[in-house]
């Protein structure tokens, strides 16, 4: 997909990741022969794709991927994606990232970074981020499981999630 044009990958990407899905899922595809994609006949490998708007959701659908958010997305936004995976149909794994802080967030560093996430981001997708740095913060483990507890049962209100969790301390 290097060198080709904006419009050429979006074409290309969903049938490249339909091939990934039946290769690592189900050991098919055109190099089904070779040994390791053997291997996934019988122990398949689940297949995430980054899932940030309807349009990404329905291709992981089609494909037989199973979806991936971002740290960024408000929680109200990543169960509007979550839904949108489940009433399509979609059955692969739902992954949640969320970034956690314990102890002292570091204020004006973690700001810059977003500011320079948000300068590079296409609006729509911004628009999803709320006003907020959408991290955990507390100052002990037991004030983030509380809170991941919260944001887990809103999510979990729509399906099983795994969650990748983003950990610093300070």
């Amino acid at each position: 997909m290097l060198g080709q044009s904006f419009n050429a990958r979006v074409d290309g990407f969903e049938p490249g990741l339909r091939l990934l899905v039946e290769t690592l899922g189900g050991g098919g595809g055109p190099v089904a022969a070779d040994a390791a994609v053997a291997l996934c006949r019988d122990r398949p490998i689940p297949v995430v794709s980054a899932a940030l708007s309807e349009g990404a959701v329905s291709r992981a659908v089609r494909a037989g991927a199973g979806i991936v958010g971002d740290s960024l997305s408000t929680v109200d936004r990543m169960v509007e994606l979550l839904e949108a995976y489940s009433g399509a149909g979609g059955t692969g794994p739902r992954v949640l990232i969320r970034r956690v802080w314990i102890g002292a967030h570091p204020g004006g560093q973690a700001a810059e970074q977003l500011a320079e996430y948000r300068a590079a981001a296409p609006p729509g997708r911004r628009s999803n981020w709320g006003d907020e740095d959408q991290s955990i913060v507390g100052s002990t483990a037991d004030d983030v499981v509380d809170q991941l507890s919260a944001v887990l049962g809103r999510v979990g209100q729509v399906g099983p999630v795994a969650l990748n969790l983003r950990v610093h301390a300070t």
